[in-house]
């Protein structure tokens, strides 16, 4: 995806390799990653491998805007409805599978219980909060966030993307191609070797504003988890990693509350 020059793939995957070799498995997995794309994209000068995918994921997202539109309209609890699709979103994921199906993902998810359900502690946090952070995960994703956003047309929000291409995470350019700008303020926020940069002033700006946190995916959940305070985790168990984490099975769409079992 980086380059055609079969030398310069060649010279990637033995540095990697070598990377890889002596990297400490205590290390969290984003660290790794990142020093993985790092190499890639320094030897094959190509800072946004993903690009292709990102638009191709937008645009296929974007096809099924109105569907989820009517699901929504259709039920009976449109916040919930909102939410999962915001979950079933999570699937278009090239880091953790570079297959799904997103009709098929959205038709199980809106009939699947809630493996872990704070939904009710989110709708209360919703009332009483005026300001909102919206973290976002990934491009194509973020179509499925907007309907959730639209159903806090009400509210004042903060939409948080990354501020340089890591894998196929939404930036300002994925934002404004699903209108973001229109419901929600795009903001941008670094990644580090270590993820989201939740030790910089500007990250802690942003937390410091809102009365309350929406973050996506599981990234952000391994940035944050040990986050207290109104915050909520949504997103679907997509490694084992992270099932044993968050104590739920390969598959589940979880809504967790931060300090939560």
């Amino acid at each position: 995806m980086a380059t055609k020059s079969k030398a310069r793939q060649k010279e990637a995957l033995r540095k990697v390799l070598l990377k890889l070799s002596t990297a400490s498995f205590d290390r969290p997995p984003t660290e790794i990653g990142y020093a993985v794309h790092k190499i890639i994209k320094d030897i094959t000068k190509n800072d946004d491998p993903y690009k292709k995918v990102k638009a191709r994921d937008n645009q296929a997202a974007m096809k099924f805007y109105s569907y989820l539109k009517e699901l929504i309209a259709s039920s009976d609890d449109r916040l919930l409805v909102a939410a999962k699709l915001a979950i079933a979103g999570n699937i278009i994921d090239w880091a953790a599978s570079p297959e799904f199906d997103v009709k098929d993902t959205i038709d199980e998810v809106i009939t699947q219980p809630l493996t872990i359900n704070h939904f009710a502690q989110f709708r209360n946090s919703l009332d009483e909060a005026e300001t909102i952070l919206y973290i976002a995960d990934n491009a194509g994703e973020i179509v499925f966030d907007k309907v959730l956003l639209e159903e806090l047309a009400h509210k004042k929000i903060t939409f948080l993307v990354r501020s340089e291409p890591i894998i196929n995470d939404a930036t300002m350019e994925d934002a404004k191609f699903a209108s973001i700008n229109k419901l929600a303020k795009v903001e941008t926020v670094k990644i580090t070797a270590k993820g989201l940069n939740t030790t910089s002033n500007r990250f802690k700006h942003f937390v410091d504003e809102a009365d309350m946190l929406i973050s996506k995916g599981q990234a952000n959940y391994e940035a944050l988890s040990d986050m207290e305070g109104p915050i909520f985790f949504l997103l679907k168990v997509k490694c084992p990693l992270i099932a044993d984490h968050i104590q739920a099975p390969l598959g589940a769409i979880v809504l967790k509350a931060g300090g939560e079992k």
